[in-house]
C-alpha cells in the first residue's frame, strides 16, 4: 500500500473481490481496488469522489465475466455498489475504511 500512496493512488471504496481466474480456482475476497490514474473529468476536484461511475462499471463488468462465472452474491453486492452516482475514493492510508469484499456467509476454501 505504501508504494502505490507514493504515487497518490486512491482507492475506490466498492466490496471488491477477484474472481476465480480459470476452472478450478478460488474466488479471492477482502481485496481493495486501487485506481492509481482517474481522468480528471471522472472525478470531483477534490478526489473524494468518482462521478459518474459508469466507465467503472464497464471495467468491472469485463473484469466479473471475463473467465467463467463469478460468485454471483458478490458479484451483485459489487455492481450495486458500483451504480450508485458518486463513489468514493479513499486514500490508500485510509484502507481500513472501505466495504471489504467477503465471501458469502458459510463459503470455505475448496468449495468452489
Amino acid at each position: 500500500m505504501r508504494f502505490y500512496d507514493r504515487f497518490d493512488a486512491r482507492i475506490i471504496d466498492v466490496p471488491y473481490y477477484q474472481p476465480a481466474l480459470a476452472l478450478g480456482l478460488e474466488p479471492v475476497y477482502g481485496l481493495v481496488l486501487v485506481a492509481l490514474y482517474v481522468r480528471p473529468d471522472l472525478i470531483n476536484p477534490d478526489r473524494t469522489y468518482l462521478d459518474p461511475p459508469e466507465n467503472l462499471l464497464f471495467a468491472l463488468r469485463s473484469l466479473l465475466w471475463a473467465d467463467g462465472d463469478p460468485d454471483e452474491a458478490a458479484a451483485a453486492a459489487l455492481l450495486t455498489a458500483a451504480s450508485r452516482s458518486r463513489v468514493r475514493l479513499v486514500p490508500l492510508s485510509d484502507y481500513t475504511e472501505v466495504t471489504p469484499g467477503l465471501p458469502p456467509k458459510g463459503w470455505h476454501p475448496g468449495r468452489y
